[in-house]
């Protein structure tokens, strides 16, 4: 099974960005992301890696 999930583990910037990108093409409008650590410097690489606009902050914010 490991074979199956290992091309869509998403583990570095630019996989990450394409796939978040290719989920909102299809309409999504919310996507859950599990980190693989409990450490929560994770959500601060996670928001670094995506930026604003990909975490639907405000145009303002942006």
């Amino acid at each position: 099974m490991c074979e199956q999930v290992r091309p869509d583990l998403l583990t570095d910037t630019a996989h990450l960005c394409h796939g978040v990108d290719r989920i909102a093409e299809t309409g999504a409008d919310d996507l859950i992301l599990l980190p693989c650590s409990t450490d929560p410097a994770q959500i601060h690489l996670l928001t670094d890696a995506l930026g604003p606009a990909r975490l639907g902050a405000p145009a303002a914010a942006r």
